[in-house]
Protein backbone atom coordinates (compact mmCIF):
# COMPACT_ATOMS: atom_id res chain seq x y z
CA UNK A 1 0.00 0.00 0.00
CA UNK A 2 1.28 3.48 -0.85
CA UNK A 3 1.03 6.16 1.87
CA UNK A 4 3.13 9.08 0.50
CA UNK A 5 2.58 11.34 3.53
CA UNK A 6 2.99 8.74 6.28
CA UNK A 7 5.97 8.73 8.65
CA UNK A 8 6.60 4.98 8.43
CA UNK A 9 5.63 4.49 4.80
CA UNK A 10 7.62 7.28 3.15
CA UNK A 11 10.39 9.24 4.87
CA UNK A 12 11.94 6.34 6.75
CA UNK A 13 11.84 3.79 3.93
CA UNK A 14 14.75 2.54 1.89
CA UNK A 15 17.04 -0.40 1.37
CA UNK A 16 18.94 0.22 4.60
CA UNK A 17 16.03 1.66 6.60
CA UNK A 18 12.46 0.39 6.83
CA UNK A 19 11.28 -1.95 4.10
CA UNK A 20 7.75 -2.03 2.71
CA UNK A 21 5.23 -3.44 5.18
CA UNK A 22 2.90 -6.36 4.46
CA UNK A 23 -0.41 -6.41 6.37
CA UNK A 24 -2.45 -9.57 6.97
CA UNK A 25 -5.87 -9.15 8.60
CA UNK A 26 -7.84 -12.07 10.07
CA UNK A 27 -11.62 -11.75 10.26
CA UNK A 28 -14.31 -13.89 11.83
CA UNK A 29 -17.16 -15.52 9.89
CA UNK A 30 -19.08 -12.23 9.79
CA UNK A 31 -16.16 -10.29 8.35
CA UNK A 32 -15.22 -8.47 11.57
CA UNK A 33 -11.45 -8.07 11.83
CA UNK A 34 -10.04 -9.95 14.83
CA UNK A 35 -6.25 -9.72 14.39
CA UNK A 36 -3.55 -8.18 12.27
CA UNK A 37 -0.01 -9.29 11.51
CA UNK A 38 2.34 -6.73 9.97
CA UNK A 39 5.70 -7.84 8.54
CA UNK A 40 8.47 -5.22 8.45
CA UNK A 41 11.96 -5.65 6.93
CA UNK A 42 14.40 -3.70 9.16
CA UNK A 43 17.59 -2.13 7.83
CA UNK A 44 20.73 -0.94 9.58
CA UNK A 45 19.73 2.77 9.50
CA UNK A 46 17.14 2.04 12.21
CA UNK A 47 19.92 1.38 14.71
CA UNK A 48 19.82 2.68 18.27
CA UNK A 49 22.30 0.58 20.25
CA UNK A 50 24.94 -1.01 18.00
CA UNK A 51 23.40 -3.79 15.87
CA UNK A 52 19.92 -3.32 17.35
CA UNK A 53 16.80 -1.40 16.37
CA UNK A 54 16.08 1.89 18.14
CA UNK A 55 13.34 1.35 20.73
CA UNK A 56 11.35 4.32 19.46
CA UNK A 57 11.24 2.78 16.01
CA UNK A 58 9.86 -0.46 17.46
CA UNK A 59 7.23 1.49 19.40
CA UNK A 60 6.26 3.28 16.16
CA UNK A 61 5.85 -0.06 14.39
CA UNK A 62 3.55 -1.28 17.16
CA UNK A 63 1.54 1.95 17.08
CA UNK A 64 1.15 1.57 13.31
CA UNK A 65 -0.04 -2.05 13.61
CA UNK A 66 -2.41 -1.17 16.46
CA UNK A 67 -3.87 1.75 14.49
CA UNK A 68 -4.27 -0.33 11.33
CA UNK A 69 -6.01 -3.04 13.35
CA UNK A 70 -8.30 -0.63 15.22
CA UNK A 71 -9.40 1.41 12.20
CA UNK A 72 -9.83 -1.63 9.94
CA UNK A 73 -11.84 -3.39 12.66
CA UNK A 74 -14.09 -0.36 13.09
CA UNK A 75 -14.70 -0.18 9.32
CA UNK A 76 -15.42 -3.93 9.23
CA UNK A 77 -18.17 -3.26 11.78
CA UNK A 78 -19.69 -0.44 9.73
CA UNK A 79 -18.24 2.31 11.94
CA UNK A 80 -16.09 5.31 11.05
CA UNK A 81 -12.66 3.72 11.08
CA UNK A 82 -11.28 7.01 12.41
CA UNK A 83 -9.60 6.36 15.75
CA UNK A 84 -6.42 7.86 17.16
CA UNK A 85 -3.90 6.75 19.77
CA UNK A 86 -4.66 8.03 23.28
CA UNK A 87 -1.82 6.08 24.88
CA UNK A 88 0.69 3.38 24.02
CA UNK A 89 2.46 1.41 26.75
CA UNK A 90 5.49 -0.61 25.61
CA UNK A 91 7.46 -3.17 27.62
CA UNK A 92 10.85 -3.92 26.09
CA UNK A 93 11.65 -7.63 26.48
CA UNK A 94 14.69 -8.23 24.25
CA UNK A 95 16.74 -6.29 21.69
CA UNK A 96 15.56 -6.28 18.07
CA UNK A 97 18.54 -7.32 15.90
CA UNK A 98 19.53 -5.48 12.71
CA UNK A 99 19.40 -6.08 9.88
CA UNK A 100 16.42 -8.35 10.24
CA UNK A 101 12.67 -8.48 10.20
CA UNK A 102 9.89 -8.00 12.69
CA UNK A 103 6.26 -9.03 12.85
CA UNK A 104 3.79 -6.92 14.79
CA UNK A 105 0.75 -8.85 15.99
CA UNK A 106 -2.27 -6.98 17.36
CA UNK A 107 -5.65 -8.03 18.68
CA UNK A 108 -8.58 -6.58 20.57
CA UNK A 109 -8.51 -6.45 24.35
CA UNK A 110 -11.88 -4.76 24.94
CA UNK A 111 -14.19 -1.93 23.87
CA UNK A 112 -15.79 0.69 26.13
CA UNK A 113 -17.96 3.01 24.06
CA UNK A 114 -15.62 4.95 21.73
CA UNK A 115 -12.57 3.55 23.53
CA UNK A 116 -10.84 0.59 21.86
CA UNK A 117 -8.19 -1.21 23.92
CA UNK A 118 -5.62 -3.16 21.88
CA UNK A 119 -2.76 -5.45 22.85
CA UNK A 120 0.04 -7.08 20.94
CA UNK A 121 3.71 -7.72 20.48
CA UNK A 122 6.65 -7.21 18.18
CA UNK A 123 8.16 -10.58 17.28
CA UNK A 124 11.69 -11.25 16.03
CA UNK A 125 13.42 -14.43 14.92
CA UNK A 126 16.02 -15.86 17.30
CA UNK A 127 19.20 -17.50 15.93
CA UNK A 128 17.60 -20.95 16.39
CA UNK A 129 14.70 -19.91 14.11
CA UNK A 130 12.04 -19.58 16.80
CA UNK A 131 10.15 -16.34 17.38
CA UNK A 132 10.37 -14.30 20.54
CA UNK A 133 8.62 -11.17 21.72
CA UNK A 134 11.04 -8.27 21.52
CA UNK A 135 8.35 -5.89 22.79
CA UNK A 136 4.89 -6.28 24.31
CA UNK A 137 2.42 -3.42 24.29
CA UNK A 138 -1.09 -2.29 25.00
CA UNK A 139 -2.83 0.81 23.77
CA UNK A 140 -5.99 2.83 23.96
CA UNK A 141 -7.48 4.21 20.75
CA UNK A 142 -10.41 6.61 20.79
CA UNK A 143 -12.85 6.75 17.89
CA UNK A 144 -13.24 10.37 16.85
CA UNK A 145 -16.63 11.98 17.29
CA UNK A 146 -18.63 12.41 14.11
CA UNK A 147 -17.39 15.35 12.08
CA UNK A 148 -14.17 15.83 14.06
CA UNK A 149 -11.92 14.14 11.50
CA UNK A 150 -13.28 16.27 8.67
CA UNK A 151 -12.71 19.64 10.40
CA UNK A 152 -10.66 22.10 8.35
CA UNK A 153 -7.76 24.04 9.84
Amino acid sequence: TNFPNHFLHSASQGQDALGEAVYYFEADGEGVVQRVFVFWPLGVLLEGPPNFCHGGCGASLLDDAFGAFTNTRLRSMGLSGQAVTAYLHVDYKAPTPLPGAAVCAATLDRVEGRKVFVRGELLVQKPDGTLQASMEANALFVELKEGFASMKK
